[in-house]
């Protein structure tokens, strides 16, 4: 492969990672502006206690009580670096399968020489003994 391919094949690997990530950043904004929400309707708000005294904070602690019921979940679902992740792992995938392929390679030259030098000797060896 040219420079120019490799150059072509690196810019649209950059421009599909960047499509993910932007595609992540706006999941978390998303979902964090989803969170944001959430938090505000369960949570206390400390101005109560002037405005609507202890029944209104109670209403909070039990509604706080009701959400740790809930189980938390143990898996992420938003990773901000799934994208080059993705890519080192390409990466590395692809330097294990050029290694191979030269292990292969040389592998196979080796052998070609070994048979190689087997023909050479036996022709010596056949060529000694029918002087002798």
């Amino acid at each position: 492969m040219d420079n120019a391919g490799i150059a072509a094949e690196a810019m649209s690997r950059e421009d599909y990672l960047r499509k993910i990530i932007g595609e992540n950043r706006d999941d978390a904004m998303k979902f964090g502006g989803y969170a944001a929400g959430l938090n505000q309707a369960t949570s206390v708000d400390p101005l109560s206690f002037l405005r609507g005294g202890q029944n209104f904070a109670q209403q909070g602690f039990n509604q706080r009580a009701a959400m740790f019921g809930i189980p938390q979940e143990q898996v992420t679902r938003i990773n901000p670096d799934a994208g080059v992740n993705i890519g080192m792992q390409e990466y590395a995938n692809r330097a294990n399968y050029l290694a191979n392929t030269y292990a292969a390679k040389e592998n196979a030259a080796s052998g070609a020489a070994q048979g190689f030098m087997n023909m050479i000797g036996s022709i010596g060896a056949a060529a000694a003994g029918g002087g002798g």
